[in-house]
């Protein structure tokens, strides 16, 4: 036996004993997302948004891949901001750098669990900022969105 079967083995025994205790088993609908870096679970999230509107519902749009700015695309005009975040081991969806700005429009919350994806669009004028938290003071994420995220897919 080669060192690659005997680390196979050791991953699948490694692999049932961690699908005994969490939420995002190995078969999970959307596992993949916890194998991405963190920016690019952003860019899965921005992704997903843009293809819903253009190649789903053939809306033109201004797509801003990887760019840091006040925004990540352009629907009619309409200017969003995608934050996504994936369901953490407290069952919370946590999002950071969220500020308010007044060159975006909406900010689209994207919300990945292992068999589900929610969004809600929230306009930034309507977010009481007061109510977010400093990750650095608290030490968790800026906004736990996991009760009101709507269930998409």
């Amino acid at each position: 036996m080669d060192i690659f079967d005997i680390a196979k083995q050791v991953f699948s025994e490694i692999e049932s004993e961690v699908n005994q205790s969490t939420q995002w088993k190995s078969d999970s609908k959307y596992i993949a997302i916890r194998h991405l870096q963190i920016d690019k679970r952003g860019s899965f999230g921005e992704r997903l948004l843009r293809d819903i509107f253009a190649k789903e519902r053939n809306i033109s749009l201004v797509y801003k891949d990887g760019d840091q700015g006040d925004w990540d695309m352009q629907i009619n005009g309409v200017k969003v901001e995608v934050k996504t975040s994936s369901l953490d081991v407290n069952r919370k969806f946590q999002n950071e750098h969220i500020k308010k700005t007044d060159l975006c429009d909406y900010i689209c919350f994207i919300g990945v669990a292992p068999n589900s994806i929610y969004m809600r669009l929230e306009k930034i004028d309507e977010i009481d900022f007061a109510k977010l938290h400093n990750r650095g003071v608290r030490g968790t994420g800026a906004l736990d969105i996991s009760g009101i995220l709507k269930q998409m897919i």
